[in-house]
């Protein structure tokens, strides 16, 4: 793959395949902004995501949300 010169902030990973969950990853620390900064965009991103889970909720059916649900807690 191409490299497109833009390393992701956030995103998501099921971590290792040893200990997998469902979990956003930061790959980089900014220093560009102090920590009440760093804490609003965290809690921006946090939100997008909480947004995203409950809109898919909708769509989710039955078992397959309960076994979802159950592998999230």
């Amino acid at each position: 793959l191409e490299d497109p010169g833009k390393i992701v902030q956030t995103g998501y990973s099921v971590g290792s395949q040893s200990h997998p969950q469902f979990d956003w990853a930061k790959n980089l620390l900014s220093k560009n902004f102090n920590t009440q900064e760093q804490q609003e965009i965290g809690y921006l991103e946090s939100s997008v995501f909480a947004l995203f889970w409950n809109m898919a909720r909708k769509l989710i059916y039955g078992n397959i949300k309960k076994d979802i649900e159950g592998f999230l807690e």
